[in-house]
């Protein structure tokens, strides 16, 4: 009734006391926020469906590599312990719904893991943080914090910033030195040569920096005064560790799932980016901590290598990194190691021929 009286010209619009009219001035103010807000949030939605008819041409492209590959008919013919693969394969091909604002904000968007290239894995016990104590090598990694500290100090100034274009960073940089990159070790003949981390993933278990190409090892720096987006990561078939090697005091944190948890010196938090997460230092110091990825606990070891055999394939890590919107002349160099990597007994026995289908994109993904 207030609306009509005042928007419409009802008698006694004019005149009305001074209670009626500050409630409606209020509501205007607050219509017009929230007008803007639906906006914005549409405009959002808009561009996460943009991404996600990317992302379904990008599924059907490795499809097409699979099948022409060979991969697929080798799965097929596999037993009943690669069920869950060839699910997971055969929704590849499927199409990826669209969103809708009412799902964007419904309560359980952010706490459900949003995996934005790989279709699901089913029956994966997924959360956004996992206890350390479930882990057998947490205490190995964490015996070796002081000398990876050493090196992640001494080696900072060689860091580059995040290649990847799948976040934004805002107000200071994001610094990563890589051991690894989509499933291959670096060891010095692209990027960064970091003995220490190297050689300590090399004996952890479970660990599949080198293993999967979608898994890296790198040593994390971010700014003072910096924050990293909510994003999430391209699959949930890994779980992600952070040891911390220098945390700053004060605001400085992970959000993942909607759950925050910061960061002990020499202590690991261990998550699963494929929940939507965000990262903030709001502190006067750098914070920095070694990344490391493995295999989410619940993936079986024969699970784990036709995975690792299907995703490390030179044409399919390819793929993955135009995902990431990494640069032409970044990927070129990493398909020479990807390229070297293709005649391993563990990925030549799944891809009995040379994939047909040639997928050469024309500019980014989130073009």
């Amino acid at each position: 009734m207030l609306y009509n009286r005042l928007d419409r010209g009802h008698p006694g619009g004019e005149g009305v006391s001074f209670t009626y009219v500050r409630p409606w001035s209020l509501c205007t103010r607050i219509h017009r926020k929230t007008r803007g807000l639906a906006m914005e949030l549409q405009e959002r939605v808009d561009q996460l469906n943009k991404l996600r008819k990317a992302t379904e041409r990008l599924r059907t492209a490795m499809f097409a590599t699979m099948e022409s590959g060979g991969y697929l008919d080798t799965i097929a013919r596999e037993g009943s312990d690669l069920d869950r693969v060839k699910q997971f394969l055969a929704e590849f091909k499927e199409p990826i719904p669209p969103l809708s604002v009412d799902d964007v904000v419904a309560p359980g968007f952010i706490s459900k893991p949003n995996p934005w290239v790989f279709p699901m894995f089913p029956g994966l016990g997924n959360m956004p943080f996992h206890p350390p104590e479930a882990f057998p090598w947490v205490r190995q990694l964490e015996a070796a914090f002081p000398e990876l500290r050493r090196e992640a100090q001494s080696s900072r100034t060689t860091f580059d910033t995040s290649f990847y274009d799948e976040v934004t960073q805002q107000g200071g940089n994001w610094y990563q030195g890589h051991a690894t990159a989509f499933g291959t070790l670096h060891d010095g003949k692209v990027g960064h040569y970091l003995p220490t981390l190297s050689s300590v993933i090399r004996d952890l278990p479970g660990c599949c920096s080198a293993e999967l190409g979608s898994a890296d090892c790198y040593y994390s720096v971010l700014e003072a005064g910096a924050s990293i987006n909510a994003h999430s990561s391209s699959d949930n078939l890994k779980v992600r560790c952070h040891l911390g090697l220098v945390i700053p005091p004060g605001p400085c944190a992970i959000s993942v799932g909607g759950q925050t948890r910061g960061w002990e010196e020499g202590k690991v938090l261990i998550l699963e980016d494929a929940f939507l997460h965000m990262v903030w230092n709001r502190t006067g110091q750098d914070r920095i901590v070694a990344l490391i990825d493995f295999w989410h606990p619940d993936l079986a070891p024969p699970e784990r290598a036709a995975l690792s055999a299907g995703f490390k394939k030179s044409e399919m890590r390819r793929m993955i990194c135009y995902s990431r919107s990494v640069t032409p002349e970044v990927t070129e160099r990493m398909m020479r190691l990807f390229e070297a990597e293709d005649d391993d007994p563990s990925i030549a026995r799944f891809w009995p021929r040379k994939p047909s289908y040639d997928f050469r994109p024309q500019g980014r993904i989130t073009d």
